[in-house]
């Protein structure tokens, strides 16, 4: 999984990314238990100085947040981070507009259906278009798209 090699390459000093940020949108709770110790596991190893912000979302809104998950609340560092539990669909074009108000390089990883692909490719053409006109924070985006359908 991309956090845990992240965690691995901040420790040895091998990256210059300080802050992580994990949308992770699922349609049942049960979802939630197919990486829930790899993600823990990530939290708890990650140094104070690498900030880990993990949100998650459950879109079947008849679903209580707390069915099946068990995944905790983990450690809030100083510097930020922590974990959050949302019913519904994230706003994709807000998550990527709020990673771009970010100094510095963002980058943008994703694995998801067309569509959410789709979205997600729009909001960051918007992004770059702020950086070319000066009016973005962040100087530089990438972005990585990966997709599956069921």
């Amino acid at each position: 999984m991309l956090l845990l090699d992240l965690v691995r390459s901040f420790k040895a000093d091998q990256t210059a990314c300080r802050k992580v940020r994990l949308v992770w949108a699922v349609r049942t709770n049960d979802g939630l238990s197919w990486f829930d110790n790899v993600i823990s596991s990530a939290i708890k190893a990650a140094p104070e100085q690498l900030s880990i912000d993990v949100s998650y979302y459950v879109t079947d809104t008849t679903a209580t947040l707390d069915d099946g998950a068990s995944i905790e609340s983990e450690k809030s560092k100083p510097g930020g981070g922590g974990v959050s539990r949302n019913t519904g669909r994230p706003h994709l074009h807000a998550v990527v507009k709020e990673f771009c108000g970010e100094q510095g390089t963002v980058a943008i990883a994703t694995c998801g259906p067309n569509s959410f692909n789709i979205n997600i490719g729009i909001a960051v053409a918007e992004c770059e278009l702020a950086i070319l006109g000066g009016t973005s924070a962040c100087s530089e985006i990438y972005l990585h798209r990966e997709t599956y359908s069921w």
